[in-house]
């Protein structure tokens, strides 16, 4: 989780699509609430303790919890996301940084109806 990945590489998704940006290249879009990316196999090392993602957020009032092993594992994260238009901008997020090791990873979006976010890299 130290490098950039792109957030298409994704192992598993439910209810979110890819699709081009014209100002990012191939991200994930279309991802209301409760839908979900999961990653495998993700090495924490000696335990992540912060998160930085590419994200355009158009609706107030979006969270993404970072959980792992499954959706309700426990939870890395619930990074309130800064609504920004709809615009790309790069957010910043504290973990817990308690797990360590290798973990299949969540990232759950939370918040009202219709698009809450796009998410390019993390």
């Amino acid at each position: 989780p130290y490098l950039r990945q792109q957030a298409e590489t994704m192992a598993w998704a439910q209810d979110v699509e890819t699709g081009l940006a014209p100002d990012a290249g191939i991200v994930v879009q279309d991802i209301s609430h409760l839908d979900y990316i999961k990653v495998r196999s993700v090495d924490l090392k000696r335990g992540a303790q912060s998160f930085e993602a590419r994200l355009a957020v158009p609706a107030e009032n979006t969270t993404l919890e970072i959980r792992a092993d499954s959706l309700t594992g426990p939870l890395l994260g619930n990074c309130m996301l800064q609504a920004n238009g709809g615009q790309w901008t790069i957010q910043s997020f504290a973990l817990s940084g308690r797990l360590k090791g290798i973990h299949d990873i969540y990232f759950v979006c939370k918040g009202g109806p219709g698009e809450l976010c796009r998410f390019d890299w993390w």
